[in-house]
C-alpha cells in the first residue's frame, strides 16, 4: 500500500499533461489533463482526480478516496491517507 503514488509527467513547457497513479494493489492508470486543469481517465475506469493542497486525490467508484500530499520530489507524491465509503480513514506518515 505505502507504494501507491502518483507521478506527473509534463511537455517541454513545464505543464503537466498527464499523471500516473499507482494503486495500493499495484495497479498502474495513468489519467489525461484537460485545458481547462481537470482530469480524465482512461476509458472503462470509473474514478474522479484533481488537485487538492499540496498535491491529489483520487476517488474510487466505490467511493474510496486516496490523498497524495507528500511531494517525494520530481513531480512525484506519495500517498498519505485513504478514506473508504464509510468515513475511515488510514493515515500514513
Amino acid at each position: 500500500m505505502l507504494d501507491a503514488r502518483v507521478v506527473e509527467y509534463s511537455n517541454a513547457k513545464n505543464v503537466v499533461e498527464r499523471v500516473l497513479i499507482t494503486y495500493p494493489s499495484g495497479q498502474e492508470v495513468a489519467f489525461g489533463r484537460n485545458a481547462n486543469g481537470s482530469f480524465t481517465p482512461p476509458l472503462g475506469r470509473y474514478a474522479t482526480f484533481g488537485t487538492v493542497t499540496g498535491g491529489y486525490r483520487l476517488i474510487d467508484k466505490d467511493g474510496t478516496q486516496l490523498a497524495f500530499t507528500k511531494s517525494l520530489g520530481g513531480g512525484a507524491y506519495a500517498i498519505t491517507s485513504m478514506t473508504d465509503a464509510k468515513n475511515r480513514v488510514l493515515s500514513f506518515t
